[in-house]
């Protein structure tokens, strides 16, 4: 193999990095490098309907994909109940 083939990808290394601070238990070096990686729109809206809009926007996730699937503004429209409910009691 070439050395050009050999290389990783920015994205390949930053999955790698990120399995290395699982296995180490490096909870910062987790939340720094998921600030990083680029979710699919599908798992962002997912942690929108179980955590909320604004825990997206607090841990600054990159939106970019959501963004494009669903259009700007996504964070803030209603797009009904959460996942789930919070119940007192």
């Amino acid at each position: 193999m070439s050395e050009a083939t050999q290389k990783l990808t920015e994205e390949q290394q930053l999955t790698d990095d990120f399995l290395v601070a699982v296995r180490q238990r490096d909870f910062e070096e987790i939340d720094r490098l998921m600030r990083k990686m680029k979710f699919p729109a599908c798992c962002l809206m997912s942690g929108k309907k179980l955590f909320g809009a604004e825990f997206i926007r607090e841990n600054g996730y990159d939106t970019e994909e959501a963004d494009k699937k669903y259009g700007p503004g996504w964070l803030d429209r209603d797009d009904g109940p959460p996942m789930f409910p919070h119940w007192e009691g």
